[in-house]
């Protein structure tokens, strides 16, 4: 069976970004997490201020800011997909059963 993606749904791709994108802010989280915890408590000569802050921004800030500009770039790739889409057709998928032992045609 051969199926072509005409389009994509701006929601449901923003949606699967920016929930990419949490997951990524919350790796970033753990390295940002030490370093705002040395600079503020530098600055602040309390660490545990300095921890508590730098928890919040690195753990909760952080992955709602990722989130959000990930889902704006889902929504981006979704119109810039259709757009060429329209222009040029979509991508083409070809679907076999599962548990089949059918191979899919490739074309050269």
């Amino acid at each position: 069976m051969e199926y072509v993606i005409k389009k994509i749904g701006y929601a449901s791709l923003a949606r699967i970004y920016a929930l990419i994108g949490v997951i990524i802010g919350l790796i970033y989280g753990i390295f940002v997490f030490f370093i705002v915890t040395a600079a503020l408590g530098t600055l602040m000569n309390n660490y545990i201020i300095a921890g508590i802050l730098a928890l919040i921004l690195s753990f909760i800030v952080l992955p709602i800011i990722m989130a959000i500009i990930y889902a704006i770039l889902g929504v981006v790739v979704a119109l810039i997909y259709n757009m060429i889409a329209n222009l040029v057709g979509g991508v083409e998928l070809t679907l076999i059963e599962k548990g089949s032992d059918a191979r899919p045609p490739f074309r050269k």
